[in-house]
């Protein structure tokens, strides 16, 4: 409970306001029914069910499925965090292949969790990792592991992407200040 979806909703409603974004979360419990409504209707399992069809034309499944906090458009989460982990890498490069082909989202933020497959590869494959941590010993032990596993895979191109910053009580502001302080 670093506060990392508050982050990512932050930044994205700030990015939102300049150009058209995206919002996906991708962590094993995402708060549906909290901040995300329950969905009687399609979620990204629904979505990635049809990236898997030949003919799947996403653009117009999407726009069936979005939702909307403000101007950032969010995909509903998948609800059963067993069928996210059995989404393999190839399925999510092909998914966020027909989004950046498909679709006129400039931006896509991805809101990762540890349940992901292939997790350091769709790191990779981002512009920009942002990666709030804590001070105390024990988290700082684990982005030390986190690190050495990313040397050690020779991945160092996520490490050089990742901006580390201390979570503060309010993500959602330091989100939208990000991009404030970007521009």
């Amino acid at each position: 409970r670093i506060g990392k979806t508050e982050f990512a909703l932050g930044l994205g409603m700030e990015l939102a306001q300049k150009s058209k974004t995206l919002y996906i979360n991708l962590e094993e419990y995402s708060d549906i029914g909290g901040r995300f409504a329950l969905s009687e209707g399609r979620n990204l399992g629904d979505l990635l069910y049809y990236t898997r069809q030949e003919e799947s034309n996403l653009a117009l499944r999407l726009s069936t499925v979005i939702r909307e906090i403000g101007e950032l458009d969010y995909i509903p989460p998948i609800p059963m965090s067993v069928d996210l982990k059995e989404i393999s890498l190839e399925e999510w490069k092909q998914f966020f292949a027909a989004i950046l082909q498909e679709t006129t989202y400039e931006t896509v933020i991805l809101d990762l969790g540890e349940s992901v497959q292939g997790l350091l590869e769709i790191l990779q494959m981002c512009h920009k990792i942002y990666m709030p941590t804590l001070e105390d010993a024990i988290s700082k032990r684990k982005i030390r592991q986190f690190e050495e596993e990313v040397t050690k895979m020779n991945k160092e191109m996520i490490k050089r992407k990742t901006y580390q910053f201390i979570a503060v009580s309010d993500m959602s502001a330091c989100g939208r200040q990000m991009v404030e302080e970007e521009e």
